[in-house]
């Protein structure tokens, strides 16, 4: 038996050939294109990772900071706070000192504006007794 070959299978068989190659090329541009799309995704998780990774660093940073100024702001009250009873008592001390001063000088017949500003000084005195 003899097979001849003709020029219409010679066509069916390059069209064959072509069609399996065509086929081929398709899947490979898929497969290409879901490799692609699937390093873009690890990608973009990295990024994600990375991202959520200097947030945190970030936050932490920010916490630590806010902790410090939190001390900070504690210690400049307790600091301020002896400070303004460090100045209450001297002005306690100077205004006793104030007041012998202006009696002893009342005592020694000096009337004039020492009378007024003794006068001044006890009113100011009661004032601020009654204002506690």
């Amino acid at each position: 038996m003899q097979t001849q070959i003709t020029l219409q299978a010679l066509l069916q068989c390059g069209a064959i050939i072509m069609a399996i190659f065509g086929s081929y090329k398709v899947i490979m541009e898929i497969v290409k294109a879901i490799t692609d799309r699937h390093d873009k995704e690890k990608e973009w998780t990295k990024t994600k990772e990375d991202l959520e990774k200097g947030r945190q660093e970030i936050i932490k940073r920010y916490d630590a900071k806010l902790a410090e100024m939190e001390e900070k702001i504690d210690e400049n009250h307790c600091d301020t706070e002896a400070k303004i009873q460090e100045l209450r008592s001297e002005m306690l001390i100077l205004t006793k000192c104030m007041s012998a001063v202006l009696d002893g000088l009342k005592q020694l017949n000096c009337n004039g504006t020492v009378s007024e500003a003794k006068k001044n000084l006890d009113e100011f005195l009661m004032s601020r007794a009654y204002d506690m």
